[in-house]
């Protein structure tokens, strides 16, 4: 009996997947392509530049008996059903007869799938169980909407109709400051009233000045190389590319005319009266 307890006994255990160089991996997970069942792929595919990724992405598990040992790589796959753009939904106050409101959404991150058929909505909680690294992966426990769903959300981001009806609205009393927010190479900004902006930009090997008045809400696209400044906000430029060079002047250097003694001399007289001789 005891005998034949340990021959079925098995060993469980964890191994890190950074003990798998990227050429093994990559071999790996290539012929792993090749036996995947039609209409699935590989989440960051095969490419040897996005190896890096799995290392975030793979867990292993050790499977072993008295007889083997097996290793089990866990790697997400993806189908179009299954691989959502994320979007993170910012609400600035808008104006409606004289008087700012603004809309309340429950759900900033708004996830829309590669067919548009599709979305989810994620909180910051929500997004604190993915795991993020190039790559999102989030658990499958978010409810999935058809896009024809209407809610606060949605009609926000296809910019419906109904999302006067769906969005709860709140009216806000005190004066607001105008507001700048960075995505990516894209500042959106929120002007409560008229304003005058200026920006400065690096274009062409030179600074080159633009003035616009602004009011409301807005985007300004290819502006991270500008500064952009109000009497009350100012930002400053992205800094993209740089190079350095050292010029090589020219640098003459004399030395100091030598003191001759007379003794110097006299020698040096001497032996151009005898050099020729010696010929």
């Amino acid at each position: 009996m005891n005998y034949l307890q340990q021959y079925n006994m098995r060993f469980l255990g964890k191994l890190s997947v950074n003990l798998i160089n990227p050429t093994t991996l990559h071999n790996i997970l290539r012929n792993v392509s090749l036996q995947l069942p039609e209409g699935y792929e590989l989440i960051a595919g095969t490419r040897a530049e996005n190896i890096h990724l799995y290392y975030i992405l793979i867990t292993v598990t050790v499977l072993g008996n008295v007889h083997s040992v097996k290793i089990v790589i866990h790697v997400p796959l993806k189908t179009v059903d299954q691989h959502f753009a994320i979007y993170k939904l910012f609400v600035f106050p808008t104006r409606i007869c004289d008087k700012l409101v603004k809309y309340s959404i429950e759900f900033p991150y708004f996830c829309l799938s590669d067919n548009q058929h599709n979305f989810m909505l994620l909180t910051e909680a929500d997004l604190c169980h993915c795991k993020i690294n190039g790559i999102t992966v989030c658990p499958s426990d978010v409810a999935i909407y058809n896009s024809q769903t209407l809610n606060c959300e949605s009609s926000l981001f296809f910019q419906t109709v109904t999302n006067q009806q769906m969005c709860r609205r709140s009216l806000l009393l005190n004066h607001q400051n105008p507001t700048l927010r960075r995505h990516k190479t894209t500042w959106l900004y929120n002007l409560p009233e008229s304003r005058q902006i200026t920006m400065r930009c690096y274009t062409n090997t030179q600074w080159m000045t633009y003035t616009e008045t602004l009011s409301g809400n807005g985007v300004i696209t290819n502006a991270t190389r500008c500064s952009v400044s109000t009497t009350q906000m100012h930002t400053l430029p992205e800094l993209h590319k740089s190079s350095e060079t050292t010029l090589n002047t020219l640098h003459l250097y004399v030395p100091e005319k030598i003191f001759v003694t007379d003794r110097e001399t006299n020698s040096r007289e001497n032996v151009t009266r005898i050099y020729p001789a010696s010929l």
